[in-house]
């Protein structure tokens, strides 16, 4: 009989129900991971994401340089003209060989708006030397879009890239009609640290309504979905001479600001 209860206080031990001081102590110590862990988490997956879009500047930037090779040294289209009009540029045709015009993808679902562009990537000045249209879009973008700036991504005319070329390649914003037919100037007319492609600000819908942006207009500047440890915002910039970095946020706004012309974004010949 003894043996018996015995037997029967251990198997009771086995089988003990949770109480709630347990329960407690075990969400404590999840959220206590949870707290350690995904930082740490969220910090490697913005490094990853910022590897991958430091290498899609490299390839645009390549891409380019491929272009005015093939183009006696002029430069890609910046794209100008509202919501997908105007000459053919690096980022996408304005209109196909069939006669059809590039499709305005305002306020229509993310991926099927975005696959309907995707033939005017294939007719536009870069995509032949670009492995995928991927190249143009940064991953951060991407999940944002999908998520939590979902609102912003389904206003954009264009979702095909995250990045934007400097108007002044066109001949903008120094004499807009200088260029009215798509003629550019020549990669001899840019210093090799001036800034001829950035990573595009997120805050507008508006500001994608082609691919290239005015580099006067403080509100088309660069991107601060990558951020520094202290919080200042962060985007990739692509120059002439083919280098691509990292640039803070406020360091291009003064350059946009600043009253001494020519410098690394205000650059060209219309600024000289």
């Amino acid at each position: 009989m003894k043996s018996n209860l015995l037997f029967r206080g251990a198997h009771d031990s086995r089988h003990r129900a949770f109480s709630r001081t347990d329960l407690a102590a075990l969400i404590g110590v999840v959220a206590l991971l949870s707290l350690l862990v995904f930082p740490v988490l969220a910090r490697e997956a913005d490094s990853a994401e910022r590897a991958v879009c430091l290498n899609n500047m490299q390839r645009i930037m390549a891409a380019v340089a491929m272009y005015s090779t093939d183009n006696n040294d002029s430069l890609p289209h910046p794209s100008w003209g509202s919501d997908l009009t105007g000459p053919d540029n690096w980022c996408y045709a304005t209109r196909l060989p069939t006669g059809q015009s590039a499709p305005i993808a305002t306020g229509k679902g993310g991926p099927d708006a975005h696959a309907k562009q995707i033939p005017f990537y294939l007719a536009g000045q870069l995509a032949r030397f670009l492995e995928s249209q991927r190249v143009l879009v940064c991953p951060t973008d991407w999940r944002d879009s999908m998520g939590s700036k979902s609102f912003l991504y389904f206003g954009r005319p264009q979702k095909l890239t995250s990045y934007a070329m400097n108007g002044t390649v066109g001949g903008y914003p120094r004499g807009p009609r200088l260029f009215p037919d798509g003629t550019t100037y020549k990669t001899t007319d840019f210093l090799p640290t001036n800034i001829l492609l950035w990573e595009q600000s997120e805050r507008d819908p508006f500001y994608f309504n082609d691919a290239g942006e005015n580099p006067e207009v403080i509100g088309e500047g660069l991107s601060q979905r990558h951020a520094t440890a202290n919080g200042e915002g962060l985007g990739t910039v692509g120059r002439s001479g083919g280098t691509v970095d990292f640039m803070k946020s406020g360091a291009f706004t003064n350059l946009q600001r600043t009253a001494k012309k020519p410098n690394d974004l205000l650059c060209g010949p219309g600024y000289r």
